[in-house]
């Protein structure tokens, strides 16, 4: 349990180093803050889009693959048959 909620608060630690970097760009190149937060969560809801795609095609390409069956089955009705 321990382990999860460190992992957690990592990953929103890089994401708070990544939007302090993304202000500080924008406060050096004259961009407003609130436009480098509009653009960055506008970038972030494209990627993600990108990612729900991608899992989307791998999902039908997976079952495509998984359509024909190898199983094989016996029927028998004495166990030293089997």
């Amino acid at each position: 349990m321990v382990d999860a909620i460190t992992t957690g608060l990592e990953y929103v630690d890089g994401q708070l180093v990544g939007v302090r970097d993304r202000m500080e760009s924008a406060k050096a190149g004259g961009e407003g803050r609130g436009e480098a937060l509009k653009a960055m969560f506008k970038h972030h809801k494209k990627d993600s889009e990108e990612e729900e795609k991608e899992k989307e095609r791998e999902r039908e390409k997976g079952s495509m693959k998984s359509g024909v069956s190898q199983s094989q089955f016996k029927v028998v009705a004495d166990k030293r048959q089997s």
